[in-house]
């Protein structure tokens, strides 16, 4: 079977409370749910296009996000990318905003193609991605050291799986995976975060796109998941194109 990679997005019905307020998603489950899957994406004018991994793709990503520092280094290399949220333009108030780019090659025809739509209900896909959310939480849903009385890295809500249009490579259409969950924060007041792992796929290689913020700060981050919707390969495989 061919490897997978991931994502997705769905709407929730929220019950309004007993007040005259009604209570909306953002306000109970932050970004998690907002709906991607519906329409193309055209970044706004003042977001930067990054050529990342040797120029294998280009994704474009918001101005407050800039690529992280790590020993004095810009963690802009080969296999992996790191973009923060800048604090600066918050007035320095700290704002957990991330966005992890991992790249993989794999043999040639274990992935699918860019547009393929996968199935995320097929057991062995399913199985694969719940392995996915499993490594991102790092010690799992039952983390020791508990946050607001949530333990950190436990799931509040999913995780949840989709295959989502990202948009037109080549006027085909074009999907990613998408592993979608709240889960518990590390810092102690800050809260839940709203998790999106992406994961596309092109016949031999595969890119892994985790995006994460704390839902306090969801009107400040309303499009960073969106970022997903600008991803483009620079060089469109299948099994045809690598036989001819």
């Amino acid at each position: 079977m061919r490897k997978i990679i991931m994502m997705v997005v769905s709407t929730v019905v929220v019950l309004g409370s007993c007040t005259n307020h009604h209570v909306s998603d953002v306000e109970l489950y932050g970004n998690t749910f907002i709906h991607l899957n519906d329409s193309d994406f055209t970044a706004p004018s003042d977001w930067v296009e990054y050529s990342l991994m040797d120029s294998s793709f280009t994704i474009s990503i918001p101005p407050y996000m800039k690529p992280s520092i790590i020993d004095g280094m810009r963690m802009l290399e080969k296999n992996e990318a790191v973009f923060s949220h800048n604090d600066s333009v918050t007035n320095g108030e700290h704002r957990y905003g991330r966005i992890w780019i991992g790249y993989f090659q794999v043999p040639e025809g274990t992935a699918n193609a860019v547009t393929d739509y996968i199935n995320t209900y097929e057991p062995q896909t399913y199985k694969a991605l719940e392995q996915i959310v499993d490594n991102a939480l790092g010690k799992g849903p039952d983390s020791p050291s508990a946050q607001d009385g949530v333990p950190a890295g436990k799931v509040l809500n999913g995780p949840f799986y989709d295959c989502l249009y990202i948009g037109k490579h080549d006027w085909r259409r074009s999907y990613a995976v998408d592993a979608y969950y709240r889960r518990g924060g590390h810092t102690k007041g800050k809260g839940a975060v709203s998790c999106h792992i992406f994961i596309v796929q092109n016949y031999d290689e595969m890119v892994n796109i985790t995006v994460s913020h704390h839902d306090k700060d969801s009107a400040d981050f309303k499009d960073l998941f969106k970022v997903i919707k600008t991803f483009r390969w620079k060089n469109v495989k299948n099994k045809l194109n690598q036989i001819n």
